[in-house]
Order: structure tokens, then C-alpha cells, then sequence
């Protein structure tokens, strides 16, 4: 009676078995599902006594037990030759998912995806995280632990790269053909060269691209440049070196030189000297604290004084030499 009773309960578990099971004739094999669609059809119904769905998917694959290692946890690997000839089959890139803490009763998780490699001694084999996948939302590029949005760690290349949304920061430290900032208030590239100040530059809403250190993208303590997109004005903070600048100007100031030129006198000068406290054409000093200098008119105006005192000379040397011709005639009469 025994044996008989056991015979019956492996008949019943054959039919679950083969009522879970299903192979379809050609060739399909299906697991929850009678009516399978591709090699492998995976079904999923798994809930926990409280109907609360703590696995929701299709295909489930269980890590080790009783450790939250973060190198062990669950794994998909893929499998192929590690030989020319198509003999010695090793394990070389898998999905490996594990805990993205170790605290208990919290189920965050972190997604490896990795391929394996040889150390530089060639004396042992180990997993490389080539992208990994935080429960936070960061993404690790060449990093396991990604600590901003996007985190490479080593040479990235990159044609194009579009961010969106109002204070995202994108670190990349690579080659970039082009960076697209789209929406919110401002976008800023930041770099940390190792101090407690950050250079970074960026752009405002305003139409104000800058560029300057500080702690906030938002407002720099310190603008070492700032653009105006609309109006185009460039405004440079502190020193400005250069081997060579070049100033395009309007207009140039040799109509001094014209016949119809009409050239102050002298006297003219010295009344507006007194009146105004600065020659012609050359603001005040009132005016330049105030609205700075513009490099080009200023040299165009500058060059006009020099150009009126260029023809003031001539003037001066022409009456002298009539003045020297008087008195040589006067000595001349004088002795005779």
C-alpha cells in the first residue's frame, strides 16, 4: 500500500510538472504558458502569502543566500570559447545584480554589467564593471560606486551629448564635439581641480553665458567672464594679457589731414580746456569711470589730437622760419 501510494504521488507530481512545462512541436519550450511563442516562454505568477508581488517578472534568477556580499548577488552569464579552436568554454560577460547596501529588509538593488579580463600580471581572472546601475538612478561608466547622474571614470568620446531639465550637472571627462543644455533656469559644466573652489562656466536664462568659480552653478561667487548673448558684449573681470589685440574701429582719423578740415585755433583749444576740463572728443574723467572705454574710438580720437598737433607744428615751424628770415634782415640792416 505504501508503494502504491508513493507511485500515485509521482504520477501527480509528473502531471504539475508537465502542466508547468510545455514543449510545443517545434521545438518551444514554455514554463507557466501552454501556448509558447519563442525558444524559451516564461510565465511569471510568483506572489507572496500576502498577495503583495515581491517578484514581478517573467524570468526569475535566485543569487546565493544568506550573504549581501556586493561581488556576489544574482547573475545571467554568458558562456563562449575562450580557445581559437572552440574547445575550453569559460564564462565572459554576465548581468550581475546585488545589493546596493547592506542594511536588511531593504530590498534597493545595483546592476553590474560585466566582462571578465586578466590582471596586468596575468596570474588571475576578474570581473570588470563596465556599466553599472544604482538603486539611486546613477549610472557608472568605468566606476561601480557613480555618484552624480552620469559618472565616467576614464577617456569618454562623445559626438553629441543632450542634457534636459533645470539643475542638471553632467561631469564628463573626455572629448566632446558638442554639449546641449534644453530647459530650467541655467546649465553649467563644473570642474574640480582639487581645491575647495570649483571652476565651472554655464549660462543663465538672461541670455548671460559666464564663466568663474565657486561653490554654486547658480550664482558663482566669483564672474571671471561674462557674455551677453543678446546684446554680444564680453565683460572680463581682473587682467586681461595678450600678446596682440586686434580692434576693428568705424572710420579713422586722417579727415584731419583733408583741406577742408576746419581746425580749432589754439585759442579755441584753451577756452574749451577751461570750460570743459578735457580736450575735444575726449571724454571726461567722470565719463570713462562711469562707462569705461571704447579701445577703438579712443584711438581713433587720440590719433586726431596727434594729427591736430602734427599740423600745429608745421604751422609753428613755418611762422619761426618767416620770424628768422626778419631777423636776419634786421642784423643785416643793423651792421650795414
Amino acid at each position: 500500500m505504501k508503494h502504491i501510494f508513493i507511485f500515485l504521488m509521482a504520477m501527480g507530481m509528473s502531471t504539475i510538472l508537465k502542466a508547468q512545462i510545455t514543449e510545443a512541436p517545434n521545438g518551444s519550450v514554455g514554463i507557466g504558458t501552454t501556448a509558447p511563442n519563442g525558444a524559451l516562454h516564461v510565465v511569471s505568477t510568483v506572489t507572496s502569502a500576502n498577495s503583495i508581488k515581491q517578484i514581478d517578472a517573467n524570468l526569475v534568477v535566485e543569487g546565493k543566500s544568506g550573504t549581501r556580499a556586493t561581488d556576489q548577488g544574482a547573475s545571467l552569464g554568458f558562456v563562449v570559447p575562450a580557445n581559437t579552436n572552440g574547445s575550453n568554454f569559460w564564462q565572459q560577460g554576465r548581468v550581475l545584480v546585488t545589493p546596493d547596501n547592506t542594511a536588511n529588509a531593504n530590498a534597493s538593488g545595483k546592476m553590474h554589467l560585466q566582462t571578465r579580463f586578466l590582471n596586468s600580471s596575468k596570474t588571475a581572472w576578474h570581473w570588470r564593471d563596465n556599466l553599472v546601475l544604482r538603486s539611486s538612478g546613477n549610472v557608472g561608466i568605468g566606476t561601480a560606486t557613480p555618484s552624480s547622474t552620469i559618472d565616467v571614470n576614464g577617456k569618454a568620446t562623445v559626438n553629441s551629448l543632450k542634457i534636459d531639465g533645470g539643475n542638471t550637472i553632467a561631469t564628463v571627462n573626455g572629448f566632446l564635439n558638442k554639449i546641449e543644455f534644453t530647459g530650467g533656469q541655467h546649465g553649467a559644466i563644473v570642474f574640480h581641480p582639487g581645491k575647495s573652489d570649483e571652476l565651472m562656466f554655464g549660462f543663465h536664462t538672461n541670455g548671460v553665458f559666464y564663466w568663474g568659480t565657486g561653490r554654486s552653478a547658480t550664482q558663482p561667487d566669483y564672474y571671471a567672464m561674462q557674455l551677453d548673448g543678446d546684446k554680444g558684449d564680453l565683460g572680463i573681470r581682473g587682467t586681461f594679457t595678450a600678446d596682440k589685440v586686434k580692434v576693428k574701429v568705424r572710420g579713422w582719423a586722417d579727415y584731419v589731414f583733408n583741406e577742408n578740415y576746419n581746425l580749432p585755433t589754439l585759442q579755441q583749444v584753451e577756452d574749451y580746456i577751461k570750460q570743459k576740463g578735457h580736450l575735444i572728443n575726449i571724454p571726461s574723467a567722470t565719463d570713462v569711470t562711469k562707462n569705461g572705454v571704447d579701445l577703438g574710438e579712443m584711438d581713433k580720437n587720440l590719433l586726431e589730437k596727434i594729427e591736430e598737433l602734427t599740423l600745429y607744428t608745421i604751422q609753428q615751424q613755418k611762422e619761426i622760419e618767416v620770424l628768422k628770415t626778419l631777423v636776419k634782415q634786421l642784423l643785416t640792416t643793423k651792421n650795414k
